[in-house]
């Protein structure tokens, strides 16, 4: 018999460092040092309304981009949606897979740093946010027909870390590569037209569907936060959105400060 959907979210959640289920308006939640990132809506009151979901936080803007790219599997749940929370669906057509990494994003947002370091990635496996081992070698795809249009150098990336505090250039497996601080955010694949990019595994999906031509996935990178961009299919203004959405991820809170907005 397969488990329910409350005892499969309950694994999930509870493999987590320190997280622990509290009982609250009726349904169980799920906390870390009492913070609350998930919390499951039965689907026979009315939080679930007909159908069991759960709610969890987002980072700010994927709640709009996710409810907008699948209504089908999100929504904006009641009192929390204007938080930026999204709920999920837990129906046959649940993807857990996803939803474990929705959850420890969530979980992410709420947690002390101390115990981050404890996070896996997907399936509790312990994979932490680093670049994959590397494995041999593939044979590089066709060549693309860039755009019409510029396309973007691996110099023109380089030239646009010089806005990002903190940005250094360095190497990381015998290829170029930039980092923040320490962090490996970004580097040169050796195709020499692609480039792995940091990223979320709630964004990557929806960048995946959108421009599959400029976007894409091996099963290298398939479980770590990391998405593959085709620089002569890229716009500008894609891969400069990009870098800074990865640096934001990494920046100390002095690096921060020192770029509050995007602009500039």
């Amino acid at each position: 018999m397969p488990s329910s959907p409350l005892a499969r979210l309950r694994k999930l959640c509870l493999a987590l460092p320190e997280a622990h289920e509290v009982e609250a308006w009726g349904e169980p939640t799920f906390r870390v040092r009492n913070k609350l990132f998930a919390m499951y809506a039965d689907a026979h009151n009315h939080h679930g309304a007909g159908r069991a979901a759960v709610w969890c936080k987002a980072a700010p803007g994927n709640q709009e981009l996710m409810v907008r790219a699948a209504p089908d599997r999100f929504f904006v749940p009641a009192y929390v949606g204007p938080s930026g929370w999204v709920g999920i669906w837990l129906d046959d057509h649940a993807d857990w897979r996803e939803l474990a990494g929705l959850l420890q994003d969530s979980y992410r947002l709420v947690a002390p740093k101390r115990l981050l370091e404890g996070v896996g990635r997907l399936s509790g496996r312990g994979a932490r946010e680093t670049e994959p081992a590397k494995k041999p070698p593939r044979k590089p795809p066709a060549p693309r027909r860039a755009r019409s249009g510029r396309s973007v150098s691996w110099e023109d990336v380089c030239r646009w870390r010089l806005a990002l505090p903190g940005m250094q250039q360095g190497t990381c497996y015998g290829t170029a590569a930039l980092y923040v601080g320490k962090k490996l955010l970004s580097r040169r694949k050796e195709d020499g037209d692609s480039i792995v990019m940091r990223t979320d595994l709630v964004s990557r999906p929806f960048l995946l569907r959108a421009d599959p031509e400029t976007y894409f996935l091996t099963d290298h990178y398939r479980d770590y936060p990391w998405i593959l961009v085709r620089l002569s299919r890229a716009r500008p203004a894609q891969v400069q959105e990009l870098l800074e959405e990865g640096w934001r991820r990494l920046a100390t809170k002095r690096m921060l400060a020192a770029r509050p907005s995007s602009g500039g």
